[in-house]
């Protein structure tokens, strides 16, 4: 039909529960110019069918070394005129590597709308699936969201700084303080290559 309002309301007498419909808007303003949009509505014979998103973009980069922190977003739609009421939906999280389920992988958060892992949980030069599930009276959505673990290098220090003395008559021992960002407290996540040349004096 045609009018004034912004708004327009279906009655559910004219549609069919597993239905979809497409609802076309037409404008037109004091000039005459005209625009047209649409959306497509799947209609369900559930009442509270929740619906649930992950906050953020659908991949996630990250490395080894850092902490990972998603939020879940867990909503159940209404119809206009309906009582608003407050639904508590249940939020479970699940992990994959590849398609293995990581059973050990738990988020550390106690609001379970949140999914937070401290750093050095996931492997170095990997990619995850993480899905959390929200549900309400025996109904669920679920979404989900790809978290590519890059690798962070290594830190190369020496002992003692830059610069120290010595002398011929002794040996010189230098100890290596270097660490792989990714596993530091693996020493065999590392190798070694030591060089020496002589920079003074210069003939």
């Amino acid at each position: 039909g045609t009018g004034t309002s912004a708004r327009v309301t279906l009655p559910s007498r004219l549609v069919d529960s597993g239905g979809s419909y497409t609802i076309t808007l037409g404008l037109t303003n004091f000039l005459m110019q005209y625009s047209m949009a649409s959306a497509t509505v799947e209609v369900t014979a559930i009442s509270k069918q929740p619906a649930v998103s992950i906050a953020g973009p659908k991949k996630v980069s990250t490395t080894r070394a850092s902490a990972l922190s998603l939020r879940a977003i867990g909503t159940v739609p209404t119809c206009p005129g309906d009582a608003q009421e407050r639904h508590a939906l249940s939020y479970s999280w699940k992990v994959y590597k590849g398609s293995l389920f990581q059973s050990s992988v738990v988020s550390s958060s106690r609001d379970p709308r949140y999914f937070k892992l401290p750093a050095y949980t996931l492997e170095a030069n990997a990619v995850y699936t993480v899905i959390v599930t929200a549900s309400l009276d025996n109904e669920e959505a679920s979404s989900r969201v790809t978290v590519e673990v890059g690798s962070a290098g290594v830190v190369a220090a020496i002992i003692g700084g830059g610069r120290r003395s010595g002398s011929t008559t002794s040996l010189i021992e230098l100890e290596s303080a270097s660490y792989s960002i990714d596993y530091p407290a693996n020493e065999t996540a590392i190798s070694y290559q030591w060089s020496c040349s002589e920079i003074s004096p210069n003939y």
